[in-house]
């Protein structure tokens, strides 16, 4: 179901803006819009911008942190997460602040040390050629009538360079080996520096700044490694407060809440005079008195009027069905929300899924898998949000899974009793018919939906010509494999064909336009077998499934043939095996599963392009609320 939703214009004084935000907040059920008042003066105040840009800053400092830390945060799976009253929620956590703050400063100097023995390490590289070197880099300088000039040059140039400098007597000097080559030193007379710098160009010789010390590059070397060790010593003892963040992690993390919250707040957009305030926003029909009440709690003067939305606005969508679909809203959702006025497709969507989800599992053993899985981190995990639903989602679809378990005889790919329908892998043919009937009685609930819309809007013209002639050719079709009632498919076949074809271009005054447009939907007709051949995607994954599940039981079956080391190690084909399976089958039936509902399923009827209903709320990912 699709709630409606009334507009709300709520104006308070301005000295109690903040508490009826975080009130609202709390409440989570008013989604804040832009203001449209004309009564009142918009003024911009610079301060509140500095604000959250400032909020901003201290969230991604945050998020950075916790990123840093989150190897080092050791946590359950099945750890619930703390509970924490509202009214604590409020005061900002000091703790949390200073152990960011002491991060954050741990985190800069262990960065500036790094740093430093970058540039170390890259001074080393550089120092390395030259550490036979026997005086100080910097006394390699010209004097008076000689240049020096330090460099690297490939070792078969060196015979010819050596013969060059001898003929100006000049003088080179080896040493190590770099990147670029062999280093060296070339010293000449300043009167040959023209003929021989042209020379040094034409032998590739490559000239190189050494560092300006006042050390012998082997003692300036082993220095650096010294103080390399010294900060990697500084290093691994600042790690050490960085390893160990579980004795203030919930601090931190109650510190980022509270100002991804805030961050919420001073992000409102309101209208505001010089006294007074405008909040404008949607909330659901049925939770009016509730923010009546809250804003009552904080303050006694304000003026809040609800409305119903105009024609020319749109407002935002929130689905509640019964408990048991609500867990497939997520399947909707996820797809594009409904607009307001039309059709929420949960609950036959919903059946659907769990329906096809089922028979792609069709195990006992996996089914029974998946419940206590789902059952399990529930009560350990306590989880709340999406988490929730698609546990539920899971444990609700554990149940047709071990239906079909049953009719398909599979417990854990074993066949224990007879299958009371077929099993997919002995009569593949015979769960394709099954998986093929499945495929298009859900394409034609998917028409259903679309004729129950158009008789809403008052089109039931629309409804026959458009839907239930093509329901009824469908039908007339599937009915033509059976020979008792082949006869009677045809003529429904025949007879839907022909509604098609006369009625389908009956927005065209002339006649042969006309046929010739329905004649052009007839070719409609391959787009539908198409979608229902898409439903063999069933059969693929239940063999998958029930295919593997064998091979591991046979694998495990071989190894307990070799006594005690074998029976041990078939246990771990058993376990790893069925693990490794489960999970892949339950990702893959999701994920097709979701597929034949967006694109055989909502394909015949859906639109989407709704808003989703986004309140001011608390939404908090490491902390749970409690009352007090």
């Amino acid at each position: 179901m699709i709630v409606p939703m009334k507009k709300a214009t709520l104006i308070v004084m301005k000295e109690d803006k903040d508490d009826v935000l975080y009130a609202l907040q709390e409440s989570g059920h008013f989604m804040v819009i832009g203001s449209e008042s004309k009564d009142t003066e918009e003024v911009k105040q610079e301060d509140l911008q500095e604000k959250s840009d400032g909020l901003t800053a201290v969230i991604q400092q945050n998020e950075t942190i916790l990123r840093a830390i989150k190897p080092y945060n050791k946590k359950s799976l099945l750890s619930p997460n703390p509970e924490i009253t509202y009214e604590d929620f409020k005061e900002v956590s000091v703790e949390g602040k200073e152990a960011i703050e002491t991060i954050n400063r741990t985190l800069n100097t262990m960065q500036a040390k790094e740093s430093r023995i970058a540039n170390l390490r890259s001074e080393n590289l550089h120092l390395r050629p030259w550490l036979d070197l026997n005086e100080p880099c910097n006394a390699n300088k010209d004097t008076k009538s000689t240049i020096t000039r330090a460099g690297f040059i490939e070792d078969a140039f060196i015979p010819e360079l050596k013969e060059l400098l001898e003929e100006y007597g000049g003088v080179l000097t080896l040493y190590g080996y770099g990147e670029p080559g062999h280093a060296g030193m070339v010293t000449y007379l300043k009167d040959d520096k023209e003929a021989i710098d042209t020379e040094l160009k034409n032998l590739g010789f490559t000239d190189t700044a050494l560092p300006d010390i006042s050390e012998l590059p082997k003692d300036r070397y082993a220095e650096n490694i010294r103080r390399m060790k010294r900060l990697s010593s500084e290093i691994a003892i600042l790690n050490k407060y960085i390893n160990n963040p579980n004795e203030n992690i919930e601090d931190i993390n109650l510190f980022h809440e509270q100002m991804v919250a805030e961050h919420e707040r001073e992000s409102v957009d309101y209208v505001e005079t010089a006294e007074t305030v405008c909040f404008q926003g949607w909330v659901r029909f049925d939770k009016t008195v509730v923010i009546r009440k809250v804003v009552g709690k904080v303050t006694d003067v304000f003026e809040l009027n609800f409305e119903d939305p105009s024609d020319d606005e749109t407002p935002p969508t929130i689905l509640e069905n019964h408990k048991f679909w609500h867990p497939f809203e997520m399947i909707t959702e996820m797809y594009s929300m409904p607009p307001q006025g039309s059709v929420d497709p949960t609950p036959v969507a919903g059946f659907w899924y769990w329906l096809i989800f089922g028979m792609m599992m069709g195990d006992v053993g996996y089914g029974a898998l998946v419940a206590l899985f789902s059952l399990v981190v529930k009560k350990f995990k306590k989880p709340k949000g999406d988490m929730l639903r698609l546990l539920n989602l899971l444990l609700y679809a554990s149940i047709p899974t071990i239906i079909f378990g049953v009719l398909f005889g599979s417990y854990f790919g074993v066949e224990l009793t007879k299958p009371i329908l077929f099993s997919p892998i002995d009569s593949p043919i015979s769960m394709l018919i099954f998986s093929m009937i499945i495929g298009a009685l859900h394409v034609i609930s998917g028409m259903c939906i679309q004729i129950a819309q158009n008789i809403k809007d008052g089109d039931v013209m629309a409804a026959i010509y458009d839907q239930v002639s093509w329901i009824v050719a469908i039908i007339g079709v599937g009915l033509m494999f059976i020979p008792s009632l082949s006869h009677i498919g045809k003529a429904m076949a025949i007879a839907g064909a022909l509604v098609v074809l006369l009625f389908a271009g009956r927005d065209r005054k002339n006649i042969i336009v006309r046929l010739l447009s329905g004649l052009y939907s007839l070719y409609d007709a391959s787009g539908y077998l198409s979608d229902i051949l898409s439903y063999s995607r069933i059969l693929a994954l239940s063999l998958a499934t029930g295919v593997i599940a064998y091979v591991m039981n046979l694998l495990a079956g071989m190894a307990q043939g070799a006594g005690i080391i074998g029976f041990v190690l078939s246990i771990f084909i058993y376990l790893i095996g069925h693990i490794f399976n489960l999970a892949i089958s339950l990702l893959s039936a999701y994920v097709h599963d979701s597929r034949l509902q967006y694109i055989e399923f909502f394909g015949k009827f859906y639109e989407g392009g709704g808003i989703p209903f986004t309140p001011l709320r608390f939404d908090p990912k490491t902390y749970d609320f409690v009352k007090k």
